[in-house]
């Protein structure tokens, strides 16, 4: 049988392959920084955990080729999140552990981590805490589902319930978004009726735009939007690319919610000078701008572990230089990168490293044109010089 031709990288299309927008950088940079933050505030709050953890698992689907930051943002989390004490928090614990392993491919996230129990403090297994929870309920809270169904996925366990548990929201409507938010990858029917339900009771759609607003019997005679159930909500639209409500939202929330690129960083005031009271909100909103319509169902029901075999860049000087493209293609041996300017200079040198390469043969390819600036390190390993700002990269 003659060899396989390869493919010659200079036809490589990289703008065919997953490339994060600036809005979508600046969210990623925002979520570095909170998560490497040592004060309290809503960082270390469970829900801003659940859903940062989300989101870092977004952005790694997303930069299947890139780990390291997103690794580092879960290890963050992971360390900074409260002593679990009730079983919610044990879910919630449990669904953080997973993900950090999906993204990191680290084991040690599945060895025994430390609980209380009956204020007694035990250590269990990640495994073991879901078999707990899965125990103890006929119908399994949304967040240990997530964590259940990421480890079914990952090891060929089947702790995945049929039926979750589902809280009432009351009158708050950003509960319900949260609700939509969390059933999505287990139950897209049950999630879209609550998201139908609350556009239902408490959706507007006027010049300026679509918003949710607060229950009418709590704010009368005012209508008020409720702009952390719209951050949530716009997260919910792109999900389902539910487009007209997604334009409509976007156009709300350039009116009225102060989207600011500052420091390297994306976020929306939401007309709110304290950061924390409006960190939450941010990252709901953060992930209708990394991903594509069912990024989140495919976060848990499909996961990417040949990624961390596969070729990989590492040792980027982030926040410095930001990475808008990683993707590995297997059919034609193609590592495809793409970078743009951070906080850093632009026009400064800076480097990074390539692991995991298959052909010994190494080609890099540099905004189009074949280049010998890298180093062999070793075997599968390269270093690239560059300079911090827009670059285009194909390696084998």
């Amino acid at each position: 049988m003659a060899p396989r031709r390869k493919t010659s990288l200079s036809s490589v299309k990289t703008e065919a392959y997953p490339l994060l927008n600036r809005e979508a950088l600046g969210s990623l940079k925002a979520l570095w920084r909170a998560s490497h933050v040592d004060r309290d505030g809503p960082e270390t709050e469970i829900a801003a955990c659940d859903f940062s953890m989300r989101l870092a698992g977004l952005v790694a689907q997303e930069l299947p080729a890139w780990q390291e930051v997103t690794a580092q943002i879960a290890d963050a989390l992971i360390a900074r999140f409260p002593r679990p004490v009730a079983e919610r928090d044990w879910a919630s614990f449990a669904h953080g552990l997973m993900i950090a392993t999906a993204i990191s491919g680290d084991g040690r996230y599945q060895e025994p981590q430390s609980v209380l129990h009956d204020g007694a403090e035990v250590k269990y297994t990640c495994e073991q805490i879901i078999s707990l929870l899965n125990e103890q309920h006929r119908e399994v809270e949304a967040l240990a589902g997530l964590a259940g169904q990421l480890h079914d996925q990952l090891y060929g366990t089947t702790y995945r319930r049929s039926k979750h548990w589902v809280t009432r929201w009351g009158p708050s409507v950003d509960r319900g978004v949260v609700l939509a938010l969390r059933m999505e990858p287990l139950d897209p029917g049950q999630a879209l009726r609550v998201y139908e339900r609350l556009w239902r009771n408490h959706g507007v759609d006027d010049d300026e735009g679509c918003h949710l607003d607060w229950p009418a019997e709590l704010t009368a005679p005012f209508a008020i939007d409720d702009w952390a159930a719209d951050a949530g909500a716009l997260a919910f639209a792109r999900e389902l690319n539910d487009f007209e409500r997604l334009v409509g939202l976007r156009r709300w929330f350039d009116a009225r919610y102060g989207p600011t690129f500052e420091d390297g960083e994306f976020f929306y005031t939401f007309g709110i000078e304290d950061p924390g009271r409006r960190g939450v909100a941010n990252v709901w909103a953060a992930m209708a701008h990394v991903a594509e319509s069912g990024a989140m169902r495919r976060l848990y029901n499909e996961p990417d572990m040949d990624r961390h075999r596969q070729p990989t860049v590492t040792g980027v000087d982030y926040p410095n230089i930001a990475v808008r493209q990683a993707y590995y293609d297997a059919e034609k041996d193609a590592l495809v990168v793409g970078t743009a300017v951070g906080v850093g200079r632009l026009g400064d040198p800076t480097v990074f490293r390539v692991t995991n390469l298959v052909d010994p043969d190494h080609e890099v390819v540099v905004d189009g044109a074949l280049s010998d600036c890298w180093d062999p390190i070793g075997p599968g390993e390269i270093g690239i010089r560059t300079t911090i700002g827009d670059h285009t990269f194909v390696v084998r």
